[in-house]
């Protein structure tokens, strides 16, 4: 038996942004060696994931306490860096091939963000499937009205003032607090570029009061829904939603990394190499490994649509695609044109 069991972030356990990385890569180094992944200890964070993911209960905590205490091979980024390996199942694939895969192995992967979601791309549909996927996240999507065919759906995340930071957005500086106002002029933009007439399908996750949201969001052709579900409850809204606004933390990421959605970001806090904007460009002063690839990947011609959408503060603009973009994802919600929803389409001429 092979174990592969991620080291927990804190002892005093960190948000589910944070919490997902040292999962993924145990899960990432287990399907590499054929281990058992062990589940991480849930229900020893004081925000008790554990009761909404289904993970994490007492057996669960005494089998990672009884294997993380066991001799183990720490996978830290030293070791990352000899493998020459950004995909971190690439990585243990190539630790596999230096290791073997001897019996009563035991891999301890460390809770590190380095090379970010690019790295953990592999254990996406499975966080998907354990996040999005629990039978709590399921009954609150059901629950929602369905959204009519043309509206666009927009996920809110706004995150109050338990951040250290007092509204300054710089390059490289996470969990800092946007301007409340930030929020309102870029629903407010969007809403336009689309066009008045257009209705929107806002849901807003917030530690903020209802009644200060309310009196933010109070727009003209928008509909909020504020949501107060679980942590797992409103990530699987927002991350079905057509775009997202973000906050600067793990949580909005993580709902970004989940959905195919459009999304935009503080353009005050991307570093700039070259002209190049990028959320990780600060890693080094050429931008880090990834964001130099990412760079000389790029060729000579304009970009014709993006996922992520730079926006800056107080003057918002969108790429000219950008309306059609979204109306096309919100027409092709509609049942009566969808073949397997009883709908119809015509015969091609």
């Amino acid at each position: 038996m092979r174990w592969s069991v991620g080291k927990m972030t804190t002892t005093r356990g960190a948000g589910l942004g944070n919490e997902v990385f040292p999962w993924a890569k145990a899960y990432l180094g287990a399907i590499a060696f054929d281990a058992r992944l062990v589940d991480p200890p849930f229900l020893l964070n004081p925000r008790r994931y554990d009761r909404e993911l289904d993970v994490g209960g007492i057996a669960a905590t005494i089998r990672y306490l009884a294997v993380h205490s066991l001799p183990a091979t720490t996978i830290d980024q030293p070791l990352l860096d000899t493998l020459g390996a950004i995909d971190y199942y690439d990585a243990m694939c190539a630790l596999r091939a230096r290791l073997g895969t001897k019996s009563g192995l035991i891999l301890r992967h460390t809770t590190g963000m380095q090379n970010g979601y690019l790295a953990i791309r592999r254990a996406r549909p499975f966080l998907r499937s354990r996040l999005l996927g629990t039978e709590s996240a399921l009954r609150h999507l059901a629950s929602l009205p369905a959204v009519a065919s043309g509206v666009v759906t927009v996920g809110l995340h706004i995150r109050g003032g338990d951040f250290d930071s007092q509204g300054q957005v710089t390059p490289g500086v996470f969990n800092a607090t946007i301007p409340e106002a930030w929020y309102r002029d870029v629903l407010d933009s969007v809403h336009r570029e689309l066009g008045l007439d257009r209705p929107l399908q806002v849901y807003v996750a917030s530690n903020l009061p209802g009644e200060r949201l309310a009196d933010l969001l109070d727009l003209p052709g928008c509909s909020i829904t504020l949501l107060s579900g679980s942590a797992t409850e409103d990530l699987a809204v927002l991350a079905s939603c057509d775009f997202i606004i973000p906050s600067i933390s793990s949580y909005s990421l993580l709902a970004i990394f989940l959905s195919d959605a459009f999304y935009c970001w503080p353009q005050e806090h991307l570093n700039d190499t070259d002209g190049w904007l990028s959320i990780w460009g600060h890693e080094s002063s050429s931008g880090g490994p990834p964001t130099t690839e990412s760079i000389a990947s790029q060729g000579p011609e304009a970009v014709l649509i993006v996922r992520g959408i730079p926006v800056q503060a107080h003057t918002p603009s969108w790429p000219r695609w950008l309306p059609d973009a979204l109306a096309a994802r919100a027409l092709v919600r509609a049942s009566s044109t969808d073949l397997c929803m009883y709908g119809v389409v015509r015969r091609a001429q």
